[in-house]
């Protein structure tokens, strides 16, 4: 059942709402993207450029969970041979917080969680006066939740044909009406070697194939969570990701289609372990009667039920062992989770691998998760790109994820919308003109 949230309880609190945001619009207080008419296709700006490639393909990759260092710890032929041919950084680091929906949709966007509006995979938006639930088909499908402009609303708007074999916020239907010309909702139950067979099929086609595709696979997240990080069950999970990554190589090679793809492999963030040792339970300074708490683990979102009680709450929770708490302005500027009224008004984040609970809640189920800062090495995760706009054997820093979406403006040679990243610190990576 959708939880909905008294009008009153937040009144005072939260001030006017914000109202239902449009897909141009940012649900916060920060950036606000270029708006384009709901009607325009724009030209593409680089279509007089000797350095574009009209014929070339981006492929997004998803590989859930992949953290930096697993290409250390399991056989991965494939990757390894885009790293050779192509560009790797030393890894990609996570928007925070360090959770799937968030992250997915900062790649797609440019946007920091504060500003596309998507703060956590579930979580409670004042200007709806309603909670999100990533599970939920409705909330997937309905604009209101989703800030910012994603790369294949943009590549379509500049007559770029873009497919998404899944990808979080691709199913939106966007007032405007533009989409992805080819897309499959999410379905979990599809075996990945099918995901990789519909994505090629796009790609058969002869006329109108595809210039962008997504795709995603949920591994090694799923196998993280259930036995954490270290268990051999992930590495088969990454050798599994691997080996379907390479029947997406075979397939572009065998449709001559391998060097006139720029095929871009990420992950949404790391996995670290935990411990039933690891427990910090916060009864004892926070009064769970006088405040929503929304998130529980590596991080909690704090809603208190009154305004006026929220630096005592911020001052309570200070004693809290291994634990960051602040209220929202004050959290660390690199979070970049300071703004908008869906973020929280207070935060508690744990040190990696320790996971905040409550007496009645407890340990948990997991053996590994992610959450924590994205500072933290096991929260980093994974960036590998091979094609024609990218220079071989390029390595990078440590690089944020919310630079991706400029680079994947720039390999499709289309204009971005505006956006929070740049393209600059992958400015090695690509070739020179």
């Amino acid at each position: 059942m959708r939880w909905t949230a008294p009008l009153a309880l937040y009144a005072a609190l939260l001030g006017p709402s914000l109202g239902a945001c449009d897909p141009s619009a940012v649900p916060g207080d920060g950036v606000t993207p270029a708006r384009l008419d709901d009607t325009a296709v724009a030209p593409n700006p680089y279509a007089d450029d000797p350095y574009a490639l009209a014929d070339s393909t981006v492929v997004l990759v998803s590989l859930d969970g992949f953290r930096w260092d697993y290409l250390d710890r399991a056989e991965t032929p494939t990757l390894d041979r885009l790293i050779a041919e192509g560009a790797h950084a030393a890894a990609l680091v996570p928007a925070f917080p360090t959770k799937t929906f968030p992250n997915h949709y900062t790649l797609a966007t440019g946007l920091w969680p504060e500003n596309h509006g998507i703060v956590d995979n579930s979580f409670y938006a004042p200007d709806l006066h309603e909670t999100f639930d990533m599970f939920d088909s409705r909330d997937n499908q309905d604009p209101r939740w989703w800030g910012g402009e994603p790369i294949w609303i943009t590549a379509e708007r500049q007559g770029v044909t873009a497919g998404t074999m899944f990808w979080v916020g691709s199913e939106v239907q966007w007032t405007h009406g533009i989409s992805a010309t080819y897309q499959v909702p999410y379905d979990g139950s599809i075996p990945f070697i099918e995901r990789v067979e519909r994505v090629l099929y796009w790609l058969d086609q002869p006329t109108d194939a595809p210039r962008l595709v997504t795709l995603y696979f949920n591994e090694p997240d799923h196998s993280g969570h259930s036995y954490g990080p270290d268990h051999a069950y992930v590495t088969d999970a990454i050798e599994q990701v691997d080996a379907v990554l390479a029947e997406l190589v075979a397939g572009l090679e065998a449709r001559g289609r391998l060097d006139t793809t720029d095929l871009v492999v990420v992950s949404d963030h790391g996995m670290t372990a935990l411990s039933d040792e690891r427990l910090i339970v916060v009864d004892d300074h926070l009064d769970l009667d006088r405040v929503w708490v929304h998130s529980w683990g590596p991080w909690m979102s704090i809603w208190p039920m009154e305004d006026s009680e929220t630096d005592a709450i911020v001052a309570g929770l200070q004693g809290l062992p291994h634990t960051l708490c602040a209220a929202r302005a004050d959290l660390p500027p690199e979070l970049h989770f300071s703004v908008g009224r869906r973020v929280a008004p207070v935060h508690c984040i744990a040190d990696v691998g320790w996971t905040l609970t409550s007496a009645d809640w407890g340990a948990g189920s997991f053996r590994g998760t992610h959450g924590y800062r994205p500072s933290d090495a096991d929260m980093q995760g994974l960036f590998v790109a091979r094609g024609p706009h990218l220079q071989p054997g390029a390595r990078l820093p440590a690089t944020d994820n919310v630079h991706v979406y400029s680079l994947l403006a720039r390999l499709l040679e289309i204009r971005p919308a505006a956006n929070d990243g740049e393209l600059a610190p992958f400015g090695a990576a690509l070739r020179p003109r």
